[in-house]
């Protein structure tokens, strides 16, 4: 061991030596290197340990004193042992300096680290805490879960109710709101948005009201109530399949439960079964579903079916 090498003198060869020889990666800078030896090993006494070239060591400068003198080289003169001793001396104070000044670095290193991570964990935290989501927040799970409003007047009622849940389920903010809202336009509704630059500067409230005014027609609202109403079950599909379609209408459309039974009860054309749902009370959609889901309509009406058995 070398016990008078100064952390300076160490070269990266050298380095990567030692971190071979003690099992750890030598991968990194010099910089790299030396940390990782210092969170290894902190008292620094891998700093004196041979590597394989041994270069610019002070061991090899006085390896042959007091030797047997080649014949090509010429005799040195013994330096006085206090000498030695005195450079020893100074080498070893260098070195405990050098290490107590990296420790000293490390450890400033360490805490900058952990005051940015606790900045960051504190930032993350009132982001989700403070009771809304900045717009870094909406992300395309959240997209998928608000329609296409293209400007069919049909459609608004229902996109106008997904984003005011969506604003209230995940806390959003007006701005995030506003984006959300906004990357959802297309065709007409994304046309009317970008014709006045006024538009960008609306809080979401006045934009979904705007946007109410211009393509909330109640004439459109009324053409898809009718549409409801008038959807009957087909003789070539299941119960189910036209249970999810006049679902697929009734949501176009703001009506109670209690009602949406009636009319899907009422879009039965076979009498006997519709008076048989009737008497039945059913006070839940899904308990209407399950007690048909096995029930085909009768080739002619009113004839053949029975209420609950598959024909």
């Amino acid at each position: 061991m070398n016990t008078n090498r100064s952390l300076s003198e160490l070269t990266v060869t050298q380095l990567k030596d030692i971190l071979k020889a003690k099992g750890l990666s030598a991968v990194g800078v010099k910089y790299d290197l030396i940390n990782r030896l210092m969170m290894n090993d902190p008292s620094g006494a891998w700093i004196g340990e041979e590597t394989s070239d041994g270069v610019g060591t002070i061991a090899s400068e006085y390896s042959g004193v007091g030797a047997a003198p080649s014949a090509n080289l010429p005799t040195l003169p013994t330096p006085p042992t206090e000498a030695m001793n005195g450079s020893v001396d100074i080498r070893r104070k260098e070195q405990e300096r050098e290490i107590q000044m990296l420790r000293r670095e490390l450890e400033m290193m360490r805490e900058r680290e952990r005051r940015n991570f606790g900045e960051q964990s504190a930032s993350q935290n009132a982001t989700v805490y403070s009771g809304q989501y900045a717009p870094a927040m909406i992300n395309e799970s959240m997209k998928a879960m608000l329609n296409y409003f293209d400007g069919n007047g049909e459609t608004f009622d229902v996109w106008e109710r997904q984003l005011a849940l969506l604003r209230v389920t995940y806390r959003l903010d007006d701005n995030a709101a506003k984006l959300l809202a906004v990357s959802r336009l297309r065709n007409q509704a994304l046309e009317w948005f970008h014709s006045k630059p006024e538009h960008i500067g609306m809080c979401i409230d006045e934009l979904v009201k705007e946007l109410k005014d211009i393509f909330g027609d109640r004439q459109d609202r009324i053409v898809a109530r009718r549409e409801f109403e008038s959807r009957t079950w087909k003789k070539e599909e299941t119960f189910a399949e036209y249970f999810h379609r006049k679902m697929i209408l009734a949501n176009r459309i703001r009506i109670d439960e209690e009602e949406l039974i009636e009319y899907l009860i009422d879009g039965i054309p076979d009498h006997s079964l519709r008076n048989h749902a009737k008497l039945q009370k059913f006070r839940s959609q899904a308990s209407l579903l399950e007690a048909f889901r096995g029930v085909t309509l009768p080739p002619t009406a009113g004839k053949g079916a029975r209420f609950g058995v598959d024909e």
